[in-house]
């Protein structure tokens, strides 16, 4: 079985895998170990992915898995998955969300015998009291990851776009590495531009727009408009369906353009939409509107995983979906 050990901030992990997944991920108490490297492709980029969680700009991890136990602790393991980076959850959340809170002590023994630790992320499972209580891994290395996370989040910053923003945002724009994202889309270099810094001239009140910082540099950006004055790609097709779904006049659309590449792909962007629905949108709206290209894959998952839903009508020129998303329930 192709193994790897990689040093990480809280020990050595070792790192298996079977056929075409990884089985098992554990952490080695032995101090002082140094890496044992491995020609196994999947080996590699599962230790790529982990240094770059553990650098805090990796919010997603996109790996083939394959953890063994029970079908009870599968399904334990899959209900982890679903808490996000940043977040956390009780026994009990974890418990109802199997189907009966009675099953919390059985929760525990299964997050207990998570083979994939940190990329099945049994970490952010924590007492109902909110305190941090066991974890197979030590409570030092849970209490680590949390405040990893923790840190990260802190890291993301959006910055209202001012006038004086916008000859940087221009000349980012025409970077080739961000500029090469547009080949392939329905517009000219001198539409996006028109799009995404024109609309927010001073004069215009209906857009509002932020750059996305990541550590103080900038990575992209987003934007909220006006519905329904400031819907770029809508029809009046599209805003009739709208209106059959939501007050137009307390709703708000979203759009989100990240340009540096070594950011996408790593889980940023449904972390991003979320943490500017909560900032942005839910203080001051009860709807959010997106409208991605209907072939842009990750954007449509993206948004798909920060809460928004489809709807089926699609724009025929632009073919884009639209996905309406509402405040959590509390």
């Amino acid at each position: 079985m192709p193994t790897m050990t990689l040093p990480s901030p809280i020990g050595p992990l070792q790192i298996k895998q079977q056929q075409d997944k990884i089985v098992s991920m554990q952490f080695d108490n032995e101090p002082h170990q140094s890496a044992v490297s491995s020609h196994c492709s999947l080996l590699q980029e599962t230790a790529k992915q982990l240094q770059q969680y553990f650098a805090g700009h990796r919010f997603a991890f996109r790996l083939p898995l394959l953890p063994q136990g029970t079908p009870f602790y599968q399904r334990a393991w899959q209900a982890l998955q679903q808490i996000g980076y940043g977040q956390t959850a009780s026994y009990q959340q974890q418990a109802l969300q199997l189907g009966s809170t009675k099953l919390a002590r059985a929760v525990g023994r299964a997050n207990a015998c998570n083979p994939l630790p940190i990329v099945i992320p049994c970490h952010r499972v924590i007492g109902k009291s909110g305190h941090l209580t066991g974890y197979a891994c030590g409570l030092q290395r849970k209490r680590y990851l949390l405040q990893l996370e923790a840190d990260a989040l802190k890291a993301i910053d959006f910055v209202p776009i001012q006038p004086q923003h916008l000859s940087r945002m221009h000349s980012w724009l025409n970077t080739p590495h961000v500029n090469r994202w547009w080949e392939h889309r329905p517009w000219s270099r001198q539409q996006v531009h028109n799009h995404y810094l024109s609309a927010q001239a001073p004069h215009n009140k209906n857009v509002d727009g932020f750059i996305i910082q990541m550590h103080q540099q900038p990575i992209g950006f987003i934007q909220r408009y006006s519905m329904p004055q400031h819907m770029p790609q809508a029809d009046s097709a599209q805003l009739k369906q709208l209106q059959q779904h939501i007050d137009i006049n307390s709703s708000a659309g979203v759009d989100l353009f990240i340009g540096e590449t070594d950011w996408t792909g790593r889980g940023l962007g449904p972390l991003l939409l979320q943490q500017f629905l909560q900032q942005h949108i839910w203080p001051t709206y009860s709807t959010a509107v997106a409208d991605p290209l209907r072939d842009n894959m990750r954007a449509l998952s993206a948004y798909r995983q920060a809460g928004f839903d489809t709807l089926k009508h699609t724009h025929k020129q632009y073919k884009v979906c639209l996905m309406l998303a509402h405040p959590p329930s509390t």
